[in-house]
């Protein structure tokens, strides 16, 4: 394993470990996290878990559930002269075990979901890592 794999599987595990795909029948879900810029604290979650049938479910977790890994791995990365990241998204397959993480360090509004955008949003975040 490597590093990055290290820091990984501990979030993706508080993920599932929050009990809100429980009762999902889910392939993948992709999640943001959102950074407190004040307090270094994740302050914000959502995304979608996407059924074996293709459906798509919002889903959200106390961020308090997934603080610590995601701040250990955003130290992680964090050069000492550049920005951490503001927003994160996780994404997971728990059939062929792969993910994907993508970073947002300026836009807070990056994958924001209003009702104006919510279908392209859905679109956009589905993992697609089985295929």
């Amino acid at each position: 394993m490597t590093a990055n794999t290290d820091l990984l599987a501990p979030i993706i595990s508080a993920i599932i470990a929050t009990g809100e795909l429980d009762d999902i029948d889910w392939a993948e879900f992709s999640l943001i996290a959102g950074i407190d810029e004040d307090y270094s604290e994740v302050n914000e979650t959502y995304g979608y878990a996407y059924t074996t049938a293709g459906d798509s479910v919002a889903i959200s977790c106390r961020p308090s559930k997934i603080n610590d890994p995601i701040i250990a791995y955003r130290a992680w990365l964090r050069l000492d002269d550049q920005k951490a990241f503001i927003k994160t998204l996780i994404q997971f397959n728990r059939v062929t075990g792969k993910f994907n993480v993508d970073f947002e360090y300026e836009d807070k509004s990056r994958w924001s979901v209003r009702p104006s955008n919510i279908d392209s949003v859905v679109e956009e975040l589905r993992p697609r890592l089985g295929e």
